[in-house]
Formats: structure tokens, C-alpha cells, sequence
């Protein structure tokens, strides 16, 4: 089933150990063997199991990094095991294993969300070299993501900020008009809330010629303003 001579360089057994933890599913005990010495000679932590449903027991239980899985198996198949694991699982990688004959199947599965497949009788130095391109693939994905959802946080709080920023700049805006309506009243006693008056009058009517909400306020403030260059004129002659 290992394609020893094709294997390359004799491979690491004293491989530093990695963080990442890879579980192997296949209904075949030799390949399953096969698998784990590849995986625990690069320095991963692995799991094994027989088939799809023992999978996702174990992914309940632990978090994997990574599965590699057999396409044909009894009771769950390793097509039924990646839908599952991108429904439930989307950091974890999916390399799908398949005999050289079923390699059609293999490929449509890349559209389903694997990774990558290897082909029985296997390369090590080829199913190791695509073990590394998926974790890294993995890694860069879950980078991506985590930065996504900063720059959205961050446009979140931006958002948030300038939402405020407005608030205020609306407030400061009302209070300084009040105040320039109320110095107006405060001067001319004989037309006290004249103002006032014309504003409402002015929004009476511009409700019955059907002006949209939207513009009501605008309306309602320049009609506040239109006496307001009084105060700039001296009373006594």
C-alpha cells in the first residue's frame, strides 16, 4: 500500500511535535497503520477510527485540525463525513482517500469543500507534502477570517463612533438654535414666539402640499431662522 521507493529522503521520526491534531478514518486496519506512521512521523497527534459515524463521535470530542478520510466505508461514507464536517466543522481541513479507480469521485469532492485527495497505494512523500499545503491552506483561511472579522469590528465601531459624533452635532445644532430663538423672543417682547408660530404654521402646510417626512425638520429650522437677523438690528433710532 506505501510506495516506499518513491518516498523520497528517510523521514523524520524525531520530528519536532505540532500543535495540529489529525484524525484518520478508513475501514481498513493496514491503511489506517499506514496513515498514522506517516501523520506521527511528521509530529502530529492522530486519532483512527473505522468508519464516518466513530468520526463524528470523535470530532465531538476532540478538536482536529484535520481528517483524513476513505470515501468508501460501511455505515457512514466518507462523502456523507465532509458534509458533516463543513456543516459543523469549517476550520477543520478534509483529505479524502480513494483507490485509483474512484479517483472521479475523489476530484467532485473538491467541489464539496476537501482540500486535497491522495490515491491508494500511496506516496508518503507525496500524501506528507499535501498534509503540510492543507494545513497551511487551513492556516491562511482561518488568518483571513480572523481579519475579516476585525476590519468588521473595527467599521462596526467606526460606525458606531460617527452615529454618536452626529447625535451630538445634531444636539449641539438644535440648543444653538433654541438659543438664538429664544434671545429673538427676549428682544421683542410685543411678537414673543413669533417664531415658533411661523414654524408650526409652516409645517401645516407643507404637510398638506404632501412634502415627505424626510424634509419636514429642514423645513421646520429655516422657518425658525427666518427672523433671526432681527437680533443683529438695533431697536432704538
Amino acid at each position: 500500500m506505501l510506495d516506499v521507493k518513491s518516498e523520497g529522503p528517510q523521514m523524520d521520526h524525531l520530528a519536532d511535535q505540532r500543535s495540529e491534531r489529525i484524525l484518520i478514518v478508513d475501514d481498513e486496519s493496514m491503511i489506517r497503520h499506514i496513515l498514522r506512521t506517516v501523520v506521527e512521523a511528521e509530529g502530529f497527534k492522530c486519532d483512527t477510527v473505522q468508519n464516518g459515524q466513530e468520526a463524528i463521535a470523535q470530532l465531538r470530542e476532540n478538536g482536529y485540525q484535520m481528517v483524513l478520510t476513505d470515501v468508501r466505508m460501511p455505515i457512514m461514507d466518507g462523502l456523507c463525513l465532509l458534509q458533516h464536517i463543513q456543516a459543523n466543522y469549517e476550520g477543520t481541513a478534509v483529505i479524502i482517500i480513494t483507490a485509483v479507480d474512484d479517483v472521479s469521485s475523489a476530484v467532485d469532492t473538491l467541489t464539496l469543500g476537501a482540500y486535497d485527495y491522495v490515491t491508494k497505494p500511496f506516496n508518503a512523500l507525496e500524501l506528507r507534502s499535501k498534509i503540510h499545503k492543507a494545513l497551511e491552506r487551513r492556516r491562511l483561511i482561518l488568518e483571513n477570517r480572523q481579519y475579516q472579522n476585525f476590519l468588521e469590528q473595527k467599521v462596526q465601531e467606526q460606525t458606531a463612533d460617527l452615529q454618536k459624533a452626529l447625535r451630538k452635532t445634531k444636539r449641539a445644532y438644535a440648543n444653538t438654535l433654541e438659543a438664538l430663538i429664544n434671545a429673538l423672543d427676549a428682544r421683542e417682547h410685543e411678537t414673543q414666539r413669533h417664531s415658533k408660530r411661523v414654524s408650526e404654521y409652516t409645517l401645516l402646510i407643507a404637510k398638506q402640499f404632501g412634502v415627505p417626512g424626510n424634509e419636514l425638520m429642514d423645513i421646520e429650522r429655516g422657518s425658525l431662522l427666518h427672523d433671526t437677523g432681527k437680533i443683529g438690528i438695533s431697536i432704538f433710532f
